[in-house]
């Protein structure tokens, strides 16, 4: 056994043991949660120790961070000398990247050298291949030049002798006989009248047309001679800056020949390469000169500008003289048949070589370098020698049988001028316009022929005709433009559209025709007519009629108004229908303005919606209930609602994409302008003589005075002797051939319709307005196709295919361009009108696509227009049901305060049986049966039928709140008297004051169920179309 001692030291170490293991896990829980130590001693120790626990907490930290960190300095030291000992290996690698690097210093320079090499090599071979080119096109370019040298002077030179000098080259001497003819005009006139027999004559014409071809040729081959020399420059540029830098030596010796810019590129390339000496450079020098073979291309250009210029003024005046002749005597009869036709073959000769120098001026115009030049060396030149033989001399004539006296012009006063201006207009069509009587057209369209081309004509026509004709009306109509007379200035105005309706049937060119359409001149003439003073005072005369209707019979009487088919109770609702349909069938309507008209329609609708809502304000201050005011405003109201709901339907719209087209016959009373371009007679009618001559060309659209499209169209095509008026000018002579005549009249009787079957009388009078360009596209269509038939015999009439195929473009005009080919081939009509379509020209058809396009635009806005005011009724009517049906409810209501003395009728103690309905469900109904017998007839149908559907809905709603509010009270006050221990209720007995609920549904059950079996036999409203009124019935059970 231990001896005691030892067993107390055991013990007590043992103790110490366990305070040590303490300690240590008390620092343990320092380090590693400071916060966890310092709440648990916290929560152990006394406030004042606090501060002494910190302290001793912050010395352990101290103790156990500087055992960390000197742990960590410790172990870092091995991995420094592991870094050193490294870096000191890597060292010999920096010498041996050095070294390197000093090698490939060397081997760059070297590339570097090698490389300047390469590329000097390769710039001297870029540049003598460009040297090549250019030597060989400059050699083929002169060649040429001489080769269209020797041409005109065999030509021109070969019975006149030559009085060139001897040192002269070919295409010098080429010039000086051209410019000799050119100022010895009696050569040029022997030349011109051909008496040297009809193969020299056709020859030397064809030379004004080849010659400038050629010269155009020459030109651009210099042209490219140009460009190889600026790309030498370039390298040559480059080639002395790499030469610097690659050998410095061989840059001195060159320098010289580098820096001279006096001398040709190509000779400089040649002189390094050693190809040309020095023996042959002056001979090189004469060769190669681009600029002296540019200066005679010029040269001789500018020779061939006049001579032909020259010529083409002899022409022109033969040419006038010849036509007026032949038209004399063709005036005489078949007894001059024989002298006609001389005059006709010489008049081809003439214009045949008027065609060619037409078309050799066109080719000097277009070569490259002269563009600017184009007015001036091209077509104007022609134009106005044109306008100097042709449209002057005609256009004196003119004046000279109106305006003017054997003294000069004599002096007319305003109204001499606006009476004379129509007739002026009417010779000018007939003299320079017309395709078959004015020598002037005949001439354009012989030559359009001869060219194959309509340009000559196109500009003649607007820039000679066009512009001389409104240059004279400016001069000497002026009195024309202000409406002093009011018939004159609409008569004068239309006239001036038939006038610039004439200039784009004659012109043919519908691009063109718009370009010149825009330009100044017709637009400032257009402009000087006062239509918009005309047309707002028309729209302030015809919205002063609804004004003034307003004023004077605005209060509503009952009265029934009615007028042509219509029927308002509102006497300013009659005026506003009738004033709308005034607007729109304007006679002297102009529709380039049409967005005044809408813009006064839109006024007038205005006014008359802002005298409803007044009228409507005043009815919603008349009270709520089942006084006579009441009543009346009820009565008022279905008034306004027939007349909103008739104008509504006026103002109906269906949609752009849902109208049909459909050919309608004129009515007799016909003014053209009323429904746009109509066919006129011979339209579409040629001579079969004639016919061989000319070639057809489609008419197009024109605009009005204002600026903007007009509703009229030409009335005749381009050329006189496709689509022309008969001989005289009668509208009953047979066609030879041509369009069908499927209804009396022929074609000329037909026009174009948009049929909406959703459309209202306002809205059809307005799109009637916008059948124009449909007109328009149905007429080129229908000349279109009858010029392109032929004798073919068709089994469809060319009306009926003409409106096919803009039905076809109608209902893809929001689509991609393109032709539907999915029909079948067994439809012969679909078949035919998908040909026709195929057939017609691409521009054309695109003109045709933008018309259409332009009219279903224009109609889809117009139904917008006539949507906003749709928008308005609906608010209005909106308003008015609402107002009849709280007026009806409020009447109905009434009747229900008699359900609080149910109760009292129905007490425990007198037991009283359910024999009939209670009297006021009668009452109830009376308003509503009031209504229905009395007011809504006036009402639409449907209308009518939704209001008492709405009122007998919201009454049945008010009646079931009134009956559950009923019960409920009946049972709370039954409950109430039933559990009362008051005195007084014991004394009169709880019989006699409760209620009996049963007796009390029941009555209620009958009346709910006579309720709405008055509202199905009298205001015919059934369960099934009320949700309110089922409800009511079945809230008793």
């Amino acid at each position: 056994m231990r001896p005691k001692t030892d067993a107390a030291d055991a013990a007590m170490d043992e103790e110490l043991y366990r305070e040590a293991l303490e300690q240590l896990k008390s620092i343990s829980i320092q380090v590693k949660s400071p916060g966890e130590y310092v709440v648990a001693r916290l929560e152990s120790v006394a406030l004042d120790d606090i501060r002494r626990e910190l302290n001793a907490l912050l010395g352990a930290c101290q103790s156990t961070a500087s055992e960390l960190l000197k742990s960590l300095f410790a172990s870092a030291t091995p991995f420094n000398e592991n870094i050193e000992s490294t870096i000191q290996s890597v060292a010999p690698f920096k010498d041996m990247l050095e070294e390197s690097v000093r090698e490939l210093e060397g081997g760059r320079s070297a590339i570097k050298q090698t490389k300047r090499q390469v590329k000097l090599r390769m710039c001297r071979y870029v540049m003598v291949a460009y040297a090549k080119m250019a030597l060989a096109t400059h050699l083929e370019a002169t060649k040429h030049l001489d080769n269209i040298a020797e041409e005109i002077i065999d030509s021109f030179l070969g019975r006149e002798g030559d009085a060139s000098r001897v040192e002269w080259t070919v295409v010098q001497r080429a010039i000086a006989a051209v410019e000799n003819i050119a100022r010895h005009m009696e050569n040029a006139e022997r030349f011109v009248k051909s008496r040297n027999g009809r193969h020299a004559r056709s020859k030397n014409w064809a030379l004004f047309e080849i010659v400038p071809r050629e010269i155009k040729r020459v030109q651009k081959l210099l042209s490219r001679c140009r460009h190889y020399e600026a790309a030498i420059t370039e390298y040559l540029a480059y080639y002395a800056t790499t030469l610097r830098e690659a050998d410095p030596e061989q840059y001195k010796s060159e320098a010289s020949t580098l820096r001279d810019d006096k001398r040709p590129n190509v000779e400089k390339v040649l002189e390094m390469e050693g190809v040309l000496e020095l023996t042959e450079l002056e001979q090189f020098r004469g060769e190669y000169a681009i600029e002296k073979a540019e200066r005679g291309a010029a040269g001789l250009r500018g020779s061939l500008v006049k001579l032909s210029e020259a010529c083409a003024q002899i022409a022109m005046a033969d040419l006038f003289a010849l036509y007026t002749e032949r038209a004399k005597l063709s005036a005489e009869g078949e007894a001059q048949q024989g002298a006609v036709e001389s005059l006709s073959n010489e008049i081809a000769t003439y214009v045949a070589g008027l065609s060619s120098l037409i078309k050799g001026a066109e080719q000097l115009r277009r070569i490259p370098g002269c563009e600017g030049k184009a007015e001036a060396s091209g077509s104007m030149p022609f134009v106005l020698m044109f306008n100097t033989s042709f449209v002057r001399p005609i256009l004196n004539s003119i004046a000279g049988a109106l305006i003017q006296s054997e003294g000069g012009y004599a002096s007319t006063s305003p109204q001499e001028e606006a009476h004379k201006f129509s007739n002026f207009v009417d010779m000018a069509i007939d003299r320079l316009l017309h395709p078959r009587r004015s020598v002037a057209m005949q001439l354009l369209n012989d030559v359009t022929k001869a060219g194959g081309s309509e340009a000559f004509k196109v500009v003649c026509v607007f820039d000679a005709i066009a512009a001389e004709l409104l240059g004279h009306i400016e001069k000497h109509f002026a009195a024309i433009y202000f409406p002093i007379y009011m018939d004159r200035f609409i008569r004068n105005l239309r006239a001036y559209d038939r006038l610039i309706e004439s200039v784009e049937t004659a012109g043919g060119s519908y691009a063109h025709y718009l370009r010149w359409r825009g330009s100044k001149a017709p637009n400032n003439a257009s402009r000087c007519f006062s239509v918009g003073v005309v047309c707002d005072n028309f729209i302030e005369d015809t919205a002063y009629e609804l004004a003034a209707d307003i004023a004077s019979h605005g209060e509503i009487t009952g009265k029934l108004h009615e007028a042509g088919g219509k029927a308002f109770y509102l006497s300013p609702s009659m005026t506003l229908h009738r004033q709308l349909l005034v607007l729109l069938n304007h006679r002297h309507f102009f529709y380039h303005l049409m967005p005044q008209y809408l813009r006064g329609a839109s006024e007038m609708f205005g006014e008359y919606v802002k005298h409803l809502q007044g009228l409507v304000a005043r009815m919603g201050d008349g009270g709520t209930g089942a006084d006579a005011k009441s009543g009346e405003a009820v009565t008022h109201a279905a008034y306004m609602l027939h007349d909103l709901d008739a104008i509504e339907r006026d103002l109906s719209t269906g949609s752009a994409g849902a109208l049909e087209i459909g050919i309608a016959m004129r009515p007799g009373e016909f003014r053209e302008s009323d429904y746009g371009a109509v066919i006129t007679p011979g339209d579409c009618e040629w001579n079969g003589d004639e016919a061989e001559r000319s070639a057809a060309s489609p008419p197009s659209a024109s605009t009005s005075s204002g600026g903007t499209s007009s509703t009229h169209v030409s009335g005749l095509t381009n050329t006189p002797s496709s689509v022309s008026p008969c001989e005289d000018g009668s509208p009953d002579a047979t066609p030879k051939r041509g369009l069908s005549t499927e209804a009396p009249g022929g074609m000329r009787d037909m026009v174009i319709t948009l049929v909406g079957k959703a459309d209202g009388d306002i809205v059809r009078a307005a799109v009637r307005l916008l059948e124009y360009p449909l007109q328009v596209a149905f007429k080129r269509v229908s000349c279109s196709l009858a010029s392109a038939d032929g004798d073919r015999s068709l089994q469809v009439p060319v009306a009926r295919r003409a409106r096919d195929v803009l039905e076809v473009l109608w209902k893809n005009a929001d689509r991609q361009p393109g032709v539907n080919q999915g029909q079948t081939e067994g439809d012969s009509v679909v078949g035919i009108m998908n040909s026709d379509v195929q057939r017609l020209p691409s521009g054309e058809l695109a003109d045709l696509r933008a018309l259409i396009n332009f009219a279903k635009t224009s109609v889809q806005a117009l139904y917008n227009f006539f949507n906003s005011a749709h928008e308005q009724v609906d608010t209005i009517k909106y308003t008015l049901e609402d107002l009849v049906i709280q007026r009806l409810v409020a009447g109905a209501t009434c009747s229900l305060q008699f359900l609080q003395s149910m109760p009292s009728k129905f007490r425990a103690a007198t037991r009283q049986e359910v024999s009939k309905p209670s009297s006021y469900v009668k009452y109830m109904l009376v308003p509503l049966v009031s209504f229905k017998e009395f007011a809504a007839p006036s009402v639409p149908r449907e209308l009518g039928r939704k209001i008492m559907t709405q009122t007998v809905a919201r009454l049945s709603a008010e009646y079931r709140a009134q009956v559950t509010k009923l019960l409920q009270t009946v049972e709370n006050l039954n409950r109430s008297l039933l559990s009362s221990s008051s005195a007084r209720v014991k004394e009169q007995g709880a019989n006699y004051l409760v209620a009996d609920l049963e007796q009390i549904r029941a009555q209620l059950a009958t009346d709910i169920a006579e309720f709405v079996g008055q509202c199905s036999t009298r205001l015919e409203i059934e369960q099934e179309q009320c949700e309110d009124l089922r409800r009511l019935s079945v809230c008793i059970e």
